[in-house]
């Protein structure tokens, strides 16, 4: 029987009339129209966009190559460099009349890590601090959380896709009651981390009436390795009765061969609101318009013209966490900072 060949390839929207086509927004394999224009998708180079005939390449031939003749340049400029710390020692040498050992070795006539960052322009050093990330992070293949968040042991929830090495962790404060749930994930399942546009896309599609985005950001941890993260937003209540604002954070990280994912919720707890009222306070005085008191409290952080659900207000914008840091949402980008620069 023949094996299926593993799809690699993005889709893509290819009417240039359409924003998911200006902005790149990327679509996943099963995905059959475009969500801004209706009309149909197709596999497309990651670079260029160009149409592909199928799905088994991330690249077309021209994209491909241009990634191959980067390897090649990269290899030609190591190798140059190499060459050039010959040269600095063959030149020393012959404009002060010493032997070629003699410059090498240096006054001490001991060759160490010293004459090598001399020679070398430091080199050694930005090498040397490379190597020690890499072999600390090699040795530490689980992800680094915060301490405050404590494992619970005997809990392995389902996901409702494939997931290993399920773990559980909670942390609890005054104001915000916090759920921690790390897992080992295939790639396919992963978010795209090059293309936060396509995951906001998504999420604006599937928005509850309840629901808001809070926000979207992706980039490269301190030991250079991809993640994307998202912040919703999910008002609560009970028979009715409002029960405060939960935050739920998806994280994705390329964690050396393997896909982590992190799930987590940050409730409100105690007095919930204190955040809302007092920016608004603030909020209010500004307003020019005093007739209509809402204007511009809530707006979708991404889409101004997007309405559906329960949108971003003011008070939610990471420059008032400083001012409630024990608010949940406060403590979900605290959560997620301290995995990025950690990791």
């Amino acid at each position: 029987m023949a094996t299926r060949e593993k799809i690699k390839a993005i889709k893509g929207c290819l009417n240039e009339d359409c924003i998911a086509f200006q902005k790149r927004i990327n679509f996943k394999a099963n995905d059959k129209f475009c969500s801004k224009c209706g009309q149909p998708l197709f596999f497309v180079c990651k670079d260029c966009r160009m149409k592909l005939d199928n799905g088994t390449k991330k690249y077309c031939i021209r994209c491909e190559n241009k990634h191959k003749d980067d390897s090649e340049q990269l290899g030609k400029v190591v190798l140059k460099k190499i060459g050039a710390g010959a040269k600095v020692v063959k030149d020393a040498a012959i404009e002060t009349g010493k032997k070629a050992e003699e410059v090498v070795l240096g006054e001490d006539g001991k060759f160490d890590k010293t004459d090598i960052n001399r020679l070398t322009g430091g080199a050694l050093e930005k090498v040397t601090d490379i190597t020690d990330k890499v072999k600390n992070t090699v040795k530490k293949k689980d992800l680094t959380l915060p301490k405050e968040y404590k494992k619970i042991k005997g809990q392995t929830p389902s996901l409702g896709f494939p997931a290993k090495d399920i773990t559980v962790y909670r942390s609890d404060g005054e104001q915000c009651s916090s759920l921690v749930i790390k897992a080992i994930v295939p790639e396919e399942v992963s978010m795209d981390f090059d293309n936060p546009e396509s995951t906001i896309d998504q999420l604006h599609r599937n928005m509850p009436d309840n629901g808001g985005l809070i926000e979207v950001k992706n980039g490269v941890t301190k030991n250079g390795f991809p993640y994307i993260y998202f912040i919703l937003k999910h008002h609560m209540d009970y028979n009715g009765i409002p029960q405060g604002n939960e935050y739920s954070m998806n994280v994705n990280i390329k964690h050396i061969d393997k896909v982590f994912f992190i799930n987590s919720s940050f409730s409100e707890k105690g007095i919930t609101g204190l955040r809302d009222s007092t920016v608004y306070a603030i909020y209010q005085k500004k307003l020019a318009n005093k007739t209509k008191p809402f204007e511009g409290w809530f707006k979708d952080p991404y889409d101004s013209s997007f309405e559906k659900g329960f949108l971003m207000n003011e008070s939610e914008k990471e420059e008032y966490d400083k001012m409630f840091p024990d608010h949940p949402l406060s403590k979900a980008r605290e959560f997620v900072k301290y995995v990025v620069n950690n990791n």
